[in-house]
C-alpha cells in the first residue's frame, strides 16, 4: 500500500520535474525570439 503510493507520488514528481524543465525552455525560447525580433525592429 504505502510502497505503492511512494512509487506514484515519485512517478508523479519525475513527471512534474519534466514538465518543468519544457516549461523553462518554452520560455527561455520565447525570450530569446522576443529579444532578437527586438534587436531586428529597432
Amino acid at each position: 500500500m504505502w510502497k505503492e503510493i511512494g512509487t506514484t507520488v515519485r512517478a508523479a514528481m519525475r513527471d512534474w520535474g519534466t514538465t518543468m524543465r519544457l516549461c523553462v525552455l518554452v520560455v527561455a525560447l520565447a525570450l530569446a525570439a522576443a529579444t532578437v525580433m527586438w534587436g531586428l525592429a529597432s
